[in-house]
């Protein structure tokens, strides 16, 4: 149940910061947040940052260029 809940959760943030379709192309590796040290005005804002990695998605279909 608390994968589930994790998945949800997951597939909820990444809504707000990906495109639309990008989880087509990329799976989601990790999502870290460390604390914000920056200085700038907009840094105040955000006491924190969310990093989050991606790697190509296996999907088994061959992409061609033209």
């Amino acid at each position: 149940m608390e994968s589930n809940q994790s998945n949800t959760n997951t597939d909820f943030i990444i809504s707000f910061f990906l495109p639309n379709g990008m989880i087509d192309w990329f799976e989601i590796v990790k999502m870290a947040e460390e604390p914000n040290t920056g200085k700038s005005r907009a840094d105040i804002l955000y006491d924190s940052i969310l990093n989050i990695y991606l790697d190509n998605a296996t999907t088994g279909r061959a992409i061609f260029w033209d």
